[in-house]
């Protein structure tokens, strides 16, 4: 049974193509085995060859190079699942076991590739690296069972994406989503938010109002920030879990409640246990499954397909025609840490793309921190200063944002402004 090529993404996305025979060629080409109708691709891309039991993939003096898991390659041997890049199209390789995967809707191959996210990309977890394969892998397991799930990860990794995935993809899809970040409501507000309050339970409550496990009854809570949530309420959250009922702030009746928990974190639950300022029961019954989400610079071979979605994504909102990246560009975003992740990544290609000029992003529109913007004689921007101050705040407080915010005498709202606005998370 001979291998296949699934294209994901591009003009030409949804088709399968098998490859016959012991030579393939994929390209623009009216003679090409495969035909693709990416104006990005060349004539004639790249071949599959079979060598033996192998598959082999050959590029052919493309103009724009052929990647295989986001790197570029002259020649490589594919294994199952590897994705080929080839200008904006993204195609999948299969092997002749796997081809059972191919339903008439390719849903299961979407699943087995890269993304479990129905639509394609919508969610933007997109990668096709290792680490990625790996929580795409336990995402696809993990959602149709009714379980709670603890993703973890540093801030601006993608922890909500995951949450969306698993509750589009789980048996409560028809549901709502409903998603509440613990560290942005003040401490005195988070149990009138999460469990609702009856009207005159206290001064301003003029009304009856349900609360966020009651508005996601029959889908799924997502609850961001988890490690932010006071002692006092977590005692709260675990009954609420263990009896899937909810009273309301100033009422004595207690509501049945139906939802499913995804929690998620950027801190060390097991060390907050240890530092007693987590309870060990509640993090039992919200770690049901783990999702480890990776930092970007642990899985750059991602960058170029991430640069190229968002790139996407914004020039058709900034009305200007962008074909792609210079090469310089691309090393440029590829060599750098990326300490605010996914979320510096896609705000530092909105940046180039809105400020940038001409038909490429090219290396100079591609503004990091160390290329920070001085002002006359070199002296540095306030913008730049406030930057590395937050930075090194929350350094300082292992990424505890409350901690950081007392650090730094503003509110903590103010804070996560900040962050936001420079893609710090």
């Amino acid at each position: 049974m001979p291998a296949h090529l699934f294209i994901r993404t591009g003009p030409n996305s949804g088709e399968v193509h098998a490859l016959e025979g012991d030579r393939v060629v994929v390209g623009r080409g009216m003679d090409c085995g495969v035909r693709l109708s990416d104006a990005h691709a060349s004539r004639q891309h790249f071949r599959v060859e079979r060598r033996g039991e192998s598959y082999w993939l050959v590029d052919m003096g493309s103009r724009n190079c052929t990647a295989v898991n986001g790197v570029p390659v002259d020649e490589k041997e594919l294994q199952w699942g590897d994705e080929l890049r080839v200008g904006l199209t993204r195609l999948v390789f299969l092997s002749g076991g796997d081809v059972t995967l191919l339903g008439p809707t390719h849903t299961q191959a979407i699943q087995k590739t890269q993304t479990i996210l129905k639509e394609g990309s919508s969610y933007e977890m997109v990668g096709s690296s290792r680490a990625m394969r790996a929580v795409f892998d336990v995402i696809e397991r993990v959602a149709p069972l009714d379980v709670s799930v603890l993703v973890t990860g540093e801030s601006g990794t993608g922890k909500e994406l995951v949450a969306r995935a698993i509750h589009r993809n789980g048996p409560r899809a028809e549901g709502q989503l409903v998603a509440v970040n613990c560290a942005a409501i003040p401490g005195n507000l988070i149990e009138s938010e999460l469990f609702g309050h009856e009207k005159g339970a206290f001064t301003g409550a003029g009304a009856r109002r349900q609360g966020r496990f009651e508005v996601a009854s029959g889908g799924t809570l997502f609850l961001d920030e988890i490690a932010e949530l006071p002692t006092e309420s977590q005692a709260k959250l675990l009954r609420v879990l263990e009896e899937k009922k909810v009273t309301r702030v100033g009422g004595t009746e207690p509501v049945d409640v139906d939802v499913r928990i995804v929690a998620a974190t950027n801190h060390d639950l097991r060390a907050e246990v240890e530092a007693g300022r987590f309870r060990q029961d509640l993090l039992f019954r919200l770690e049901v499954v783990r999702v480890e989400m990776p930092a970007l610079r642990d899985r750059s071979s991602d960058i170029p397909e991430l640069a190229e979605f968002f790139l996407e994504r914004y020039r058709s909102k900034a009305d200007r025609r962008v074909a792609n990246f210079t090469d310089e560009a691309m090393a440029k975003l590829v060599s750098h840490a990326w300490p605010g992740n996914i979320r510096e990544l896609k705000n530092i290609i909105e940046r180039a793309v809105i400020l940038g000029s001409g038909s490429d992003i090219r290396a100079d529109d591609i503004l990091l921190p160390a290329d920070a913007p001085h002002g006359e004689a070199g002296f540095e921007t306030l913008a730049g200063v406030e930057r590395r101050h937050i930075e090194r705040a929350m350094a300082l407080a292992d990424g505890n944002k409350k901690r950081a915010a007392e650090m730094l005498g503003i509110p903590r709202s103010s804070l996560y402004d900040r962050l936001k606005e420079y893609g710090l998370g």
